[in-house]
């Protein structure tokens, strides 16, 4: 039994943005390992949701709370950490050619 009230829907969506988010930039990004690996945890936590998401005593008494939060929070830590390696990446970039600059 999958939940189909809005606040579900807006976690799928959620969901199915990250999965074409991760897919597109598996396919077109320059940097393929660190999509993949992105790409295999995403898959790891997805199965984890779709498994107790498929169990309805997991959405009894209002436990489906605690399901849309832990499904909403596997996704929003993943896009955090994603944004503040790729923030990380690109300052120590910027670091970089500052200082090679500087050196000529």
């Amino acid at each position: 039994m999958i939940p189909t009230t809005i606040e579900f829907n807006i976690l799928y969506i959620a969901y199915a943005v990250m999965f074409v988010f991760l897919a597109y930039n598996l396919f077109s990004a320059e940097h393929k390992n660190f999509y993949k690996w992105n790409a295999l945890c995403f898959a790891i936590y997805s199965l984890i949701m779709l498994y107790v998401l498929l169990d309805s005593t997991n959405l009894r008494y209002g436990n489906s709370l605690g399901v849309l939060f832990f499904g909403a929070i596997f996704v929003l830590t993943h896009v955090v950490i994603m944004g503040c390696i790729k923030l990380y990446n690109t300052s120590k970039l910027k670091k970089t050619s500052t200082s090679t600059d500087v050196q000529n």
